[in-house]
């Protein structure tokens, strides 16, 4: 049983990490800590009364946690993620772990020194839908291309201006096509817009990965509402998953090829039909949105790595292999103005 502390007690906290931990038999949340001490109370009655801080050095030095769920706006992540690795615990922080791909690497350097598990809270990456399309494209034959979007209505100005959609929300895009094409990106051409708004709020950006695999990343915060889609293309097969459309979908087809080549569908009419589809709801075992959008599994992944000491599969590497994608876009966009 490993003996856990949450910072920040706030919407994602309650929502999806507090009923996941509470599920979580080998987790025991011992302390919660929030600036607001009506939240944090709140927290502590969830987990049966435990103590409850608006002072996160009292609650480490006090409640001494094995590891730290650090739960706040982006911000206030670096420095809170360092703190608690520096007094002995292992860390889950929520995505980004810093507004810079500099603190990332910060961040990479403190968790060398100090020997903690850092987990970062990419929690695509977990969901059972996305690992079993993956799994069975891999299976199919190699990957040549990756595309994803993340389409909302709203503000690319994130948490009242200090950062930006891209490194805040577009990230998971980034991270995951980093995941399917199994590297680091090695060139990005972008376009960025800005629409009825004071800062870029629309991106086209096309990729290649050091594998050759290439890709594509769209994003638009001036949309008809919340469209979230991935796909994976190979000779063998391509896969479209559906993360959202207009809610939080979680379903994927894969279509197999199983003809000759053809480059007229009006001279040669339809292949074999050949169509597998995925319930993201019945591979996960539940309709509860924290356990079929990948929540619980990678806070699940987080206690087995504090056990057993390897390195969880969203770590502070392939965070900043994300962040490097997305600065990218953000310079090759500002480059073609």
């Amino acid at each position: 049983m490993k003996r856990i502390a949450i910072i920040g007690t706030g919407g994602i906290a309650n929502s999806v990490h507090m009923p996941s931990l509470r599920d979580i038999s080998d987790a025991q949340v011992c302390a919660v800590c929030d600036l607001r001490p009506g939240r944090a109370k709140a927290a502590s009655e969830y987990f049966g009364g435990v103590p409850y801080y608006d002072n996160y050095y009292t609650m480490l030095e006090e409640s001494q946690p094995e590891g730290v769920f650090v739960l706040v706006q982006p911000d206030q992540t670096f420095r809170i993620s360092v703190d608690c690795m520096a007094a002995g615990a292992d860390v889950f922080c929520e995505k980004p772990a810093g507004i810079t791909r500099f603190q990332l690497e910060s961040l990479a350097r403190v968790q060398q020194q100090t020997g903690a598990i850092l987990q970062i809270g990419f929690n695509r990456q977990y969901i059972p839908l996305v690992k079993t399309v993956l799994d069975r494209m891999r299976e199919l034959g190699p990957i040549n291309q990756v595309n994803g979007h993340f389409f909302k209505n709203g503000d690319a100005s994130f948490y009242g201006g200090c950062a930006s959609s891209l490194e805040c929300d577009v990230i998971h895009v980034a991270d995951l096509l980093c995941s399917f094409a199994g590297c680091d990106v090695a060139k990005v051409q972008a376009l960025a817009s800005r629409i009825d708004s004071p800062v870029d709020n629309i991106w086209n950006a096309s990729l290649v990965f050091e594998n050759g695999v290439q890709g594509s990343i769209r994003s638009n915060y001036k949309t008809g509402g919340r469209t979230h889609a991935f796909e994976i293309h190979g000779p063998a097969a391509s896969a479209y998953i559906d993360l959202g459309f207009g809610e939080a979908s979680c379903q994927a087809d894969i279509i197999y090829f199983g003809g000759q080549a053809s480059f007229s569908l009006a001279s040669t009419g339809t292949q074999d039909r050949n169509i597998e589809h995925f319930d993201g709801q019945k591979l996960a075992g539940s309709d509860e949105y924290y356990r079929y959008y990948g929540y619980y599994a990678e806070d699940e992944a987080f206690i087995c790595s504090m056990e057993t000491r390897e390195e969880p599969v969203s770590n502070i590497h392939t965070a900043i292999r994300a962040m490097k994608l997305i600065d990218g876009i953000r310079t090759s966009s500002s480059l073609a103005e």
